[in-house]
């Protein structure tokens, strides 16, 4: 939004809160609600206003978080440089998903190891279902 953009919103207001108290002054509740009605106009235009510079400052930080080489334009290099952050923290979380579900450490997964993994999740599942049944019977 403009500087002008601006002006006429804050006039909608200005204009608005006028129209609205020579309104309660008269009666006249045509000119209360037309006051009422370009207060919030205005407002309205304000607020918009603040959402397009968010949206702004949010495209301008995705663009800066793109720019691996630090040009100020994208190009293929600083797609690929994101795709491989992106390639490396999938690794990184397979790798340690991997471990939690090594129960033997022989660096291979089997049945055994996810039926081990279900019995701990069924365990966990125990566990939690009894501190809530002893939360609700701790009264009786």
């Amino acid at each position: 939004m403009g500087i002008d953009d601006k002006a006429d919103a804050a006039t909608d207001k200005v204009v608005g809160k006028v129209q609205e108290a020579v309104g309660n002054a008269t009666g006249d509740t045509t000119l209360q609600a037309e006051g009422q009605a370009n207060q919030a106009k205005g407002a309205a235009k304000q607020v918009a206003d603040k959402v397009a510079e968010a949206g702004k400052k949010a495209g301008d930080a995705v663009h800066s978080a793109l720019d691996a080489d630090g040009d100020g334009k994208l190009d293929t290099s600083d797609f690929k440089a994101a795709g491989d952050k992106i390639a490396d923290g999938a690794k990184k979380a397979g790798h340690a998903v991997h471990g939690l579900l090594d129960a033997d450490g022989d660096g291979k997964l089997d049945a055994d190891d996810f039926k081990a993994a279900g019995d701990k999740i069924a365990d966990g599942a125990k566990k939690a279902a009894d501190a809530v049944k002893g939360f609700f019977n701790k009264d009786k």
